[in-house]
């Protein structure tokens, strides 16, 4: 017994400091913000305050600055003369660097602040503290909660000093240690499970030695039926008795040993505590044999006796202890009743005392404990013997009385330390030096769903998984053989067969002298806290919507399958994807669509790609594929044909069907480059110049596209302040009306001269523009200059002249764009009827209300509207029904081929006659030769431009144009 709890005062303790607290909750104490006039507030706010500065335990609230409050009792505990000087003060201020333990305070009070922030409280738990000028560290129990006020997160902090206690418990573990009677826990059967040090002195046996074995295999045959029936009375609801008997000792020989026995009926157990009395009883065997013996010996024994007259029940006779014991001296304590020397607190009364008086003249030995008081009034404890005993021919009652009150403070602070440990809130299991288990608590019948009769007896292992590393077991069982304890992690299984996490700490458990005789095992359920770092870890690692590998971990995964690749001389494969038009999809539909539309390809993705490859998402709409261990670079080419044909399928929509195709571009190692961050450089390019090419293709990277890359930046970094510059200049080219050949209008074109590299075509630095804002100031500067030129050729040659003006969609979602063109139409005196704006199919599709707002208030001023190259884009009947438009233009590519290809012609046809039909006048791009004219004419298309008539040209030389035609007509 001693042995066991001997350990548990020594290592149990700390353990349970570093791992049990759960902070208890507490009430918030505002801030003392009062609103005026309202006396309940005031009340209730000043009765707060008392209640928070008369608390004998110290309360703090912090922030993440620091203190922000404490009541006096925190400047006292800490030796804090002015509240000032802690305030802003970081919490660690007041904390040693090391726990006693050897654990970092600030990295186990960050655990500690973390758990009450996230959980919104943390239990008790055991703190060293130490005061402010670091001169005194002592220990203290705290309770943190987290507190809310106006939106403010705090943390309230409650701190009481045990240092009496914590000296109390070490005193007691040392006394326990060292005690020299036999301690002992049973069950209620009688078998023996924890055992002190002092059997071994007293009795010549280890605890280890008769630990298992039953109580009554060592007591004397003559004595084993009346120990069987006092055993009996505790399992028929006495709870404490008090019995004899002779036990044998390792050597052979029988010592005499007199028993308090405690039964906890709850626990089914026995807590007992023996005596070695064979001396004792051997005086009083001498003392019935010789009268002289007893007068000789009276006086030296160790306990106290008392000889009290059997007729009158006066004491005639006393020892010398009596008076150590009691304080009286033997005239004293001849002259009192029971009752003086008795607490007289129920049931230690002079009527309790006639009782057992009646028992002894009955003829019973009667044993008992009586609470006692000594002559200058303090109480003790003492344990006495009573019997019938005839003394120089007179009848007498002898009583032999000892001191237990160190003893029965000894079982006080036991129950208390075993009530800690089943009360704790981590498991404790204490094994044999083989692994098998004696004793567990409460909380690890709660954790493992096993029973301690369950467990008990059984090897440890019944609790392994099979999950955990087998080297995790041989470092722990290297550190324990070599003296030393064990931390670590396990993941064990529960008697239902789930499985559970576990933090364990083992610590071998010695005896005085240094041999180990136990190990101790206290362990934490840490499942939850392992559920949520996966979470985080998943979180970091893996794309919110999706759930496929985000950029960081499919970076990671290609630096690792380059180093395998390196090693195996194969070749890797890098994929980069976005979504065609996905744009289109987001702005039309709205957010939810799209995020269903990624859910969808990725999921379209991860169908065609083999098992050893990864699919990952890198943000917005653009995916990645790792392709690993390529014996030949054409399984790229093919999976990429697979998911191009795959997104070719319609997607479902909310009911609707959307086809949203997909450009690939595709970077091998170690071809094109040698590490993560140059390959998926490489096939973003190579993807670029897919959708250069038309998407829905795939392209592998070549040198070439870095110089086109190369350009892109260059032309970009140009067209910074290239309007200020005066680089940029209006062409204008004419429209004939077709039946008249006359010139009737001109299209604005937009011309662009940077210096150092030449003209640079539209098609190129346009999309540049668009892409970066920079179109709405340019394309006000076309606007300008257009309707500036226009109205002059109105005013000096040709009163029905019009003007044409591309316009980008970024303009028109411009909320001041209409107000903007109506002011430059008054500035230049230019009628709205006379000026054409020319848009594209796309625009319309963006689904932007603010675009049909603009096109509506413009019309609504007698702006005409074309739509420019239609039959390019993705063409629907429905805007031309739905819009007022003017005029529609049919795109280059499909008039340049009308004169020997049929189909085009027929297109042609038909979109001229379904203008027609609608109301609308066509104009025909890229008009070259006499026969496509010829035939548009035939066609009856209204008007036409082209190099046939003229390319388009600066301001001055149209001006000439203009001229000539006048001059000629």
């Amino acid at each position: 017994m001693t042995d066991i709890m001997g350990g548990l005062s020594t290592v149990v303790l700390s353990f349970l400091c570093e791992l049990s607290g759960r902070f208890m909750a507490q009430n918030i104490v505002k801030d003392g913000r009062k609103t005026e006039g309202v006396s309940t507030i005031n009340r209730t706010e000043s009765l707060f305050r008392t209640l928070f500065d008369a608390s004998p335990d110290g309360i703090f609230i912090v922030d993440s600055q620091g203190f922000v409050d404490c009541n006096p009792a925190v400047l006292t505990m800490f030796r804090v003369a002015n509240k000032s000087e802690l305030l802003g003060l970081m919490p660690d201020a007041i904390s040693p660097e090391f726990q006693p333990d050897g654990s970092s305070s600030k990295l186990v009070a960050m655990q500690k602040v973390q758990m009450a922030l996230m959980e919104g409280e943390c239990p008790t738990f055991l703190w060293w503290h130490q005061t402010l000028d670091g001169r005194y560290v002592f220990p203290t129990e705290v309770v943190l909660r987290r507190i809310e006020f106006d939106d403010q997160v705090l943390l309230q902090g409650i701190v009481r000093d045990i240092s009496d206690r914590y000296r109390a418990e070490k005193h007691l573990q040392n006394f326990f240690s060292q005690s020299l009677h036999l301690h002992l826990i049973a069950s209620i059967e009688g078998v023996m499970l924890q055992l002190n040090p002092g059997w071994q002195t007293l009795l010549g046996y280890s605890p280890e030695e008769l630990q298992g074995q039953s109580f009554f295999n060592l007591v004397h045959s003559d004595d084993l039926t009346a120990t069987l029936t006092e055993m009996k009375r505790l399992d028929q609801g006495y709870k404490t008795l008090y019995f004899v008997n002779r036990y044998r000792h390792k050597n052979g020989s029988y010592r005499t040993i007199a028993w308090s026995a405690t039964a906890d009926i709850d626990d089914h157990s026995i807590f007992a505590i023996g005596t070695d009395i064979t001396e004792q009883k051997k005086i009083e065997e001498d003392l019935r044999n010789s009268e002289a013996e007893f007068h000789q010996i009276f006086d030296n024994v160790t306990e106290a006796i008392f000889v009290h007259d059997a007729a009158t029940g006066d004491i005639i006779k006393t020892n010398n202890v009596v008076e150590e014991m009691y304080g009286y001296t033997p005239e004293e304590v001849r002259s009192l009743a029971v009752s003086e020397l008795s607490s007289n607190v129920p049931p230690y009364t002079q009527e309790e005392a006639n009782a057992l008086l009646g028992r002894a003249l009955a003829g019973e030995e009667v044993k008992f404990q009586w609470h006692a008081k000594h002559k200058d009034g303090h109480l003790l404890w003492t344990e006495a013997q009573m019997r019938c005993a005839e003394i120089a021919g007179r009848d007498c009652i002898l009583v032999i009385a000892r001191d237990i009150t160190a003893r029965k403070a000894t079982e006080k602070q036991m129950k208390i330390l075993l009530q800690a440990v089943e009360q704790s809130p981590v498991s404790v299991v204490i094994t044999d030096l083989h692994a098998r288990i004696e004793y567990v608590n409460s909380n690890f019948e709660e954790i493992s769903g096993y029973s301690a009769d369950q467990v008990v007896g059984r090897n440890a292992s019944l609790l392994k998984s099979g999950l955990t590393p087998v080297s995790y077991y041989q470092q722990l069982w290297q550190l324990l053989l070599s003296g030393q304890a064990w931390k670590g992690e396990f993941q064990n299984r529960r008697q239902d067969g789930s499985l559970y996490w576990e933090r364990v700490q083992i610590a071998p458990v010695q005896d005085d002298q240094g041999q180990v005789h136990h190990y101790l095992a206290v362990k934490e359920d840490i499942t939850e806290l392992k559920a949520q770092q996966d979470k985080i870890l998943h979180q970091a690692h893996y794309d919110s919507l999706t759930q496929l590998p985000n950029r960081f971990l499919c970076l990671d995964r290609l630096g690792q399958q380059i180093k395998e690749a390196e090693r195996n001389d194969h070749s890797i494969a890098v994929l980069f994807l976005d979504l065609d038009d996905f744009k289109r999809v987001n702005d039309s539909l709205g957010h939810d669509a799209g995020d269903s539309l990624l859910i969808s390809a990725a999921a379209r993705l991860q169908s065609v790609v083999r098992g050893t490859d990864t699919v990952g998402r890198l943000g917005g709409d653009e995916f990645i594929v790792l392709l690993s261990d390529l014996s030949d670079i054409n399984i790229a080419a093919q999976i990429a044909e697979q998911i191009l044909l795959l997104f070719q399928q319609p997607f479902t929509m909310d009911k609707r069907e959307i086809v949203t195709t997909t450009s690939i571009g595709i970077a091998c190692f170690p071809s094109d480059g040698k590490d993560s961050a140059e390959l998926l450089r490489n096939a973003d390019t190579a993807m670029y110049a897919a959708k250069q090419e038309g998407r829905n293709v795939f392209q592998f990277y070549t040198e070439a596209m870095n110089l086109q890359v190369a350009r892109q930046l260059q032309l970009e970094e140009l067209l910074y302040n290239a309007l200020e510059r005066d680089e940029f200049e209006v062409h204008y080219q004419p429209v004939l009306h077709i039946g008249s050949r006359e010139i009737t209008s001109a299209e604005a074109l937009l011309r662009w001269h940077p210096s150092g590299i030449g003209p640079v075509y539209p098609d190129e630095f346009i999309p540049i523009l668009e892409k970066t804002g920079g179109i709405i100031q340019v394309g006000n500067f076309v606007l300008e200059q257009s309707l500036k030129m226009a109205a002059s050729i109105k005013a000096e040659s040709l009163p029905g002249f019009h003007i044409a003006v591309n316009i980008s969609p970024r303009q028109l979602r411009n909320a001041d764009f209409p107000e903007y063109l109506f002011k430059l139409l008054k500035q230049y005196k230019f009628p709205a009827t006379s000026l054409t704006l020319e848009i594209t199919e796309g625009v319309l599709m963006t689904g932007y209300s603010i675009i049909e707002a603009a096109i509506k208030q413009l019309i609504s001023k007698g702006v005409h509207i074309a739509m420019d190259d239609f039959g390019t884009g993705y063409s629907s009947l429905s805007y031309l029904r739905n819009y007022p438009f003017h005029a529609l233009k049919i795109d280059r590519s499909f008039i340049r081929d009308i004169t020997h290809d049929k189909a085009d012609l027929e297109l042609v046809n038909a979109a001229i006659a379904m203008a027609h039909s609608l109301e609308l006048v066509v104009v025909a791009e890229g008009v070259e030769t006499e026969q496509q004219l010829d035939l548009l004419a035939l066609k009856a298309c209204d008007y036409a431009q082209g190099f046939l008539f003229s390319k388009a040209v600066p301001k001055q030389a149209f001006f000439s144009l203009m001229s000539s035609k006048t001059e000629r007509s």
